[in-house]
């Protein structure tokens, strides 16, 4: 996907290299930043918007809590070239007010 001339690939790519993903072949061709992660066969779910469904500036627009599809389509892409042609991708998502991840154990 190098030879893309298009801002948000390189926008992804490098939030891809931010997190180090795949770090042992940054630069390289063979670079793939989701190999550890996404598998041919697997089925992918992205999830690409907040958890709220709401803007706590009420005078911010509603495109500040939705994904562009250009950062989807991305993300789609390189997923895409994990599964090889074997797997499923889909593309969900729900409007959570709040969710707490910390649980007690019970006895």
């Amino acid at each position: 996907m190098d030879n893309i001339n298009n801002k948000v690939y390189d926008a992804v790519k490098n939030s891809f290299i931010l997190l180090d993903l795949d770090n042992k072949n940054i630069g390289k061709d063979d670079w793939n930043p989701l190999s550890e992660i996404v598998n041919p066969g697997d089925r992918v779910l992205i999830k690409p918007n907040a958890v709220f469904d709401f803007s706590w500036n009420i005078n911010s627009s509603v495109f500040s809590l939705i994904t562009h599809e250009s950062i989807i389509r991305t993300v789609i892409d390189y997923v895409f070239i994990d599964l090889k042609g074997s797997g499923e991708i889909i593309i969900s998502d729900a409007p959570l007010a709040y969710f707490n991840f910390e649980f007690e154990e019970y006895s």
